[in-house]
């Protein structure tokens, strides 16, 4: 079964915004399944702009990864990313 994956692209939101919905996000994907693999680590762009920050978190299938996206406990954390222009897309893995 291929995994499921969230990327996203944003610019921090700063201040009490970016600590809340840290609080939520980091509670509510592990609980399902979520497992953070980047979190804006070294990178170049040789192609496209520059949007700021990257995290990937892995989910077992991609099933999973909607689920919490769309989960009343996901729903709480996403206003506090309004002012940080992000740019999320859910994505099926390629089967392994």
């Amino acid at each position: 079964m291929a995994k499921g994956y969230w990327i996203s692209r944003y610019t921090h939101p700063g201040g009490d915004a970016q600590a809340s919905y840290q609080e939520i996000a980091q509670s509510v994907v592990p609980a399902f399944g979520g497992r953070l693999i980047i979190r804006n680590g070294r990178h170049e762009t040789p192609e496209g702009g520059e949007t700021g920050a990257t995290v990937v978190v892995e989910f077992e299938s991609y099933e999973k990864a909607v689920q919490c996206y769309h989960s009343d406990e996901y729903q709480k954390a996403v206003p506090f990313m309004d002012g940080a222009g992000r740019n999320l897309i859910i994505i099926e893995g390629a089967d392994e």
